[in-house]
């Protein structure tokens, strides 16, 4: 049983025994009362009609009446009350029945209950060996009790009832931070360390939630010193790797010519001092950088480091880059043992960038010398220079340490062995948060509807801007010519137009006749793609977006209408199919 249900139990069970006992001991109490005053009042009615009936009895004697059975029978008869009357052992008369066979005995009470009826019989001697036996009628009274007994039940079941209501209310009101304390505790064991209570009970539970808190707290900050220290080796190794590749280069490029090559002494001494140089820096930069990241004791001490002293350790550092290093310089404060470094890597990466910039500059990477590169790809490949030209092109890694792959990729080809789980995944999603309104629910039953939907895309926008000239290539002529050839081979179709901007598409577009349906209800490129693969057929621009709608639709057989080329300055691309009905451009 949960805690909630064991509180719930109790209070109720309190409620009840408190409810109930108190109930019952006003309500017997009052009938105590009740009864009391009732009996009082029977013993002096009693008490009378012994007197009246001992006076009568007097009276008759007095006037010589005889006072025989008969005579008494007709005194007990004219009371107010059932009666009975005994002469000694013998019953003389009888009013009530059942009084008759009560042995009762001078100045005797008790309580008689019949079928229906309920007295209170009283007895007493009179003078002659008569004895008067009273009763007198407490139907009334127990009636009255068993009835506020059922109101008051009745009472205490709506009672409990109410109060076991908000006893749940309450009960569940004071186990609630208990459950926030387990899931808390839940989610800070599953990972989740920034969970917190944040209790505000304003009693003991408050202060537990405050105590957890700090826990979290504490726990979450051992949790990120361990992850920082845990990154400090990481960031650690990848830095001593990094750094320690030049030198490292160096010395095996030197013990590799001593170990292969004859050479002469004094290219060995160079050598030597080469390796001996690079093997001193080697070790100095391992020790600071250790000291940098605290894993040594250490400590890295700044001194003033003239910056002169420092080239003749730079030229020996860098053999492979020509270097103009100024006579006079600063002098700065530091470690020489890192700044230097800290020049090598700059003096490399440098070099580097001039090197593509020099390449850039002398054509090895314009993209108009496809049939400089077709002759070149393979020796280029050897050296680690890779071109993706016309086509479909294979990469292919040489021997080289480095890579570069340079060109547009742009095929289908390239990811034919994926495709199904490519067009599986970004399958687009057709719900309201990807834009897919009810407006664009009802266009797609429309595409649905015709007979043979087709698909215009025209981009407009940053195409239409003059710096983009060499993308000018789908004019509204280009899409006449597109439509007459839609209508000659497919007159049932419908033109189904996708745009950025719907209004000049319809001050533009002559769509030879067929009937025009403009997407409007879509809010987002998802959605339209979502639109556009429904179609059967479709009209591209020179746009990737165009590409993809096609390509995600997956109809087979789908008839594509595509312009002779995808740039204005004929530049080519691995975009087409084989089986794709170009339209000429000028």
């Amino acid at each position: 049983m949960r805690y909630f249900q064991k509180l719930l139990c109790l209070l109720i069970l309190v409620l009840a025994a408190s409810f109930g006992v108190g109930g019952c001991v006003l309500l017997y109490s009052d009938f105590s009362v009740q009864r009391s005053r009732m009996a009082a009042a029977n013993a002096a009615a009693h008490a009378q009609a012994c007197t009246l009936l001992q006076t009568e009895i007097l009276d008759l004697q007095r006037r010589g009446i005889s006072t025989g059975d008969a005579a008494l029978t007709a005194r007990v008869t004219a009371q107010d009350v059932p009666a009975a009357l005994w002469r000694g052992d013998t019953l003389v008369c009888a009013t009530l029945e059942g009084l008759q066979s009560l042995p009762l005995g001078d100045a005797a009470t008790v309580t008689v209950r019949t079928e229906n009826s309920i007295y209170a019989v009283y007895a007493s001697d009179l003078q002659g060996g008569l004895r008067l036996v009273t009763a007198y009628d407490l139907t009334g009274l127990y009636r009255d009790r068993n009835a506020a007994l059922m109101r008051f039940l009745l009472l205490e079941a709506a009672v409990l009832a109410a109060a076991s209501a908000v006893t749940a209310l309450l009960a569940r009101r004071l186990t609630r931070p208990l459950a926030v304390l387990t899931d808390a505790g839940a989610q800070i064991a599953a990972g989740d360390y920034a969970r917190r209570t944040d209790l505000h009970t304003g009693d003991e539970i408050e202060a537990l939630s405050r105590s957890f808190d700090k826990m979290a707290d504490a726990v979450q900050e051992k949790i990120a010193d361990l992850e920082a220290d845990v990154q400090r080796r990481e960031d650690f190794v990848g830095a001593f790797t990094h750094e320690l590749k030049t030198p490292m280069t160096s010395i095996i490029g030197y013990a590799d010519m001593l170990h292969t090559m004859q050479t002469d002494p004094d290219e060995q001494r160079e050598a030597a001092a080469a390796i001996v140089h690079e093997g001193r820096r080697l070790e100095a930069l391992s020790r600071k950088l250790l000291a940098l990241l605290g894993l040594n004791e250490e400590g890295v001490e700044l001194t003033a480091v003239p910056l002169p002293a420092l080239w003749p350790r730079l030229h020996a550092a860098c053999p492979d880059v020509t270097l103009r290093t100024p006579a006079a310089a600063p002098t700065v404060r530091g470690d020489a043992d890192l700044l230097l470094d800290l020049l090598c890597n700059l003096v490399q990466n440098a070099a580097k960038a001039l090197m593509i910039r020099h390449e850039q500059r002398v054509g090895l990477m314009d993209r108009d010398w496809h049939p400089f590169e077709a002759r070149m790809a393979p020796m280029l490949n050897a050296i680690g220079l890779h071109f993706a030209t016309e086509g479909f092109t294979p990469a292919k890694r040489g021997h080289a340490k480095n890579f570069l792959a340079w060109g547009y990729f742009q095929g289908a080809d390239y990811f034919k062995d994926q495709a199904e789980t490519i067009r599986a995944e970004l399958l687009p999603i057709e719900n309201p948060e990807h834009g897919f309104t009810a407006a664009a629910a009802a266009f797609a039953r429309e595409i649905e509807a015709s007979p043979f939907p087709v698909c215009l895309h025209w981009r407009c926008g940053d195409y239409l801007l003059p710096q983009n000239a060499a993308l000018q290539v789908c004019t509204p002529e280009y899409y006449a010519a597109a439509c007459r050839t839609v209508c000659q081979s497919l007159p049932q179709a419908e033109l189904f137009v996708f745009s950025d901007d719907p209004a000049y598409v319809r001050q533009h577009l002559d769509a030879a006749g067929l009937p025009v349906h403009y997407s409007t209800g879509a809010k987002s490129a998802a959605a339209d793609l979502a639109l556009m693969r429904r179609c059967r057929a479709f009209v591209l621009s020179n746009s990737t977006f165009s590409w993809w709608g096609q390509w995600l639709a997956g109809v087979p057989g789908r008839c594509v209408i595509a312009p002779d080329r995808w740039y204005a300055n004929g530049k080519k691309t691995a975009l087409y199919d084989h089986d794709w009905t170009l339209i000429p451009t000028k």
